[in-house]
């Protein structure tokens, strides 16, 4: 009477064992990744939320509109805000006396890269007053 073998061998679970352990690695690598990635880019949305609130506060007091710069530490960035004089050519130059042209530029490191974010925005200018009393 001949033995039938009903198990594995080793050589047959080596293998398997090397197929599960080599898809469980890029799985797991490629979740770590996009963890990453989500984690960058929550940071990012944090950045153009500073920012936006710098924009909106020279907004709401266009009298004080003037270079501003300032660094952070969380997020790690070096913000600087500048009103800039509208384009001759630009089809807003009409609207120049009554409109600001805010530019906003971060820059910060991530890794070996250096990334930088600019944002605009248009803002009312500040009212001056005549002789008369109008604006």
């Amino acid at each position: 009477m001949r033995l039938i073998a009903r198990g594995f061998t080793i050589i047959e679970v080596m293998i398997s064992l090397f197929i599960l352990s080599t898809t469980m690695f890029v799985l797991s690598e490629l979740q770590i990744r996009s963890m990453l990635r989500v984690w960058q880019s929550r940071e990012d949305i944090d950045r153009v939320y500073i920012i936006k609130k710098f924009l909106y506060r020279m907004y709401q007091s266009p009298a004080d509109a003037r270079k501003t710069s300032q660094k952070f530490d969380d997020p790690e960035m070096h913000m600087i805000i500048e009103p800039v004089e509208i384009n001759k050519k630009s089809s807003l130059a009409p609207y120049a006396k009554q409109l600001q042209y805010l530019r906003a530029i971060a820059k910060w490191s991530r890794g070996t890269t250096q990334r930088t974010l600019n944002l605009f925005a248009l803002a009312p200018r500040a009212l001056s007053f005549g002789k008369e009393g109008k604006a």
